[in-house]
């Protein structure tokens, strides 16, 4: 499955799209003064979405917007039906990674 999100927003420069993905990140310090943030949300993003087997991908130009489009696999009823008794432990395993990737690991919860 593909799912694209564009805006006519503020867009952005090429020289900030390879690191947009990364923690702490807000592409120049005037958009990130006006607009505010952390820098956090395109990371956890990203790595929810690799979580799940799926890519992320970013096209931007200044002053027209960007579009963000993600894939991810979709499984048929019988690869459910599979791994239907793993599916606990996957998910303890997701959010183990996910919390510990932004640096606030949570390890006994996940236990």
């Amino acid at each position: 499955m593909e799912v694209s999100i564009k805006d006519t927003g503020i867009g952005m420069s090429a020289h900030v799209l390879p690191t947009i993905f990364h923690a702490f990140e807000q592409g120049d310090g005037a958009a990130a003064r006006e607009y505010g943030g952390t820098g956090l949300g395109l990371s956890v993003t990203k790595a929810l979405v690799e979580l799940h087997g799926g890519r992320i991908r970013v096209v931007s130009e200044e002053g027209v917007g960007t579009v963000f489009t993600f894939s991810v696999p979709v499984a048929t009823e019988q690869d459910r039906v599979a791994r239907g008794e793993a599916r606990g432990a996957m998910e303890k395993m997701c959010v183990h990674r996910c919390v510990c990737w932004v640096g606030l690991c949570v390890r006994r919860a996940c236990a």
